[in-house]
């Protein structure tokens, strides 16, 4: 069974995301079995970023340590059964 980071690198769509993940601590838990839920931002969410704003994260181990943690529960989470919007 594949890791959360091998899963993210699998899918191809979350290069930049994976990137920063291994810039922090927080790679190697990570890489571990354990119940994880990632609301990781695509490639796409880093596009509509400007470039500057990108690699100033990139620079700022202390930003981007916080950028992965946002996005990770230390739990597991299921799908919602129904969209947004529906009744």
């Amino acid at each position: 069974m594949a890791n959360l980071i091998e899963t993210l690198q699998a899918e191809g769509t979350f290069t930049t995301f994976t990137r920063a993940i291994k810039m922090t601590e927080i790679v190697a838990a990570l890489r571990e079995p354990g119940a994880y839920t990632m609301f990781a931002p695509t490639d796409a969410a880093f596009a509509l970023m400007k470039a500057d704003q990108v690699e100033d994260l990139f620079e700022d181990y202390e930003d981007m340590s916080k950028l992965v943690k946002y996005h990770l529960v230390l739990a597991s989470t299921e799908r919602p059964t129904c969209s947004i919007g529906s009744s």
